[in-house]
């Protein structure tokens, strides 16, 4: 059972658009459980299971080590930036952008799968673009 899932991938097939327009989203499913995501990985995989463009979570995000609490989003973009927490507001939860620091597109075509693994690398979710 995943406690922490991929919700969506945001892809951009037609790699026009800024690549921060790239996203997953990973959330904490629990209610009331805080998850240390240090060294969690994010990659894909080729056909023969090579990974390829990961992502290793940091144990520092704002100055100050971090987990995911109950409900709270990742956003995963493709492109360049700083880590940063989102405080939440009234509109939008509390949540997390994180930036893998890649110059081309990674979720551009329909069957690319995005797995989250822990530092392990026990597979703990994956989803696949539409």
């Amino acid at each position: 059972m995943a406690n922490v899932e991929i919700t969506q991938i945001y892809n951009n097939p037609s790699g026009r658009d800024s690549l921060d327009k790239e996203y997953i989203v990973i959330k904490n499913t629990t209610r009331d459980q805080k998850i240390s995501m240090k060294g969690w990985i994010v990659s894909d995989m080729t056909p023969t299971g090579k990974d390829t463009h990961l992502f290793y979570f940091p144990e520092v995000v704002n100055s100050g080590f971090w987990t995911l609490d109950p409900g709270e989003v990742i956003f995963l973009m493709t492109g360049s930036g700083t880590n940063k927490f989102l405080a939440g507001t009234q509109e939008y939860p509390p949540q997390f952008h994180f930036y893998m620091q890649r110059a081309a597109f990674v979720w551009n075509n329909p069957g690319d799968t995005a797995y989250l693994r822990l530092p392990n690398g026990e597979f703990v979710h994956w989803m696949k673009v539409p």
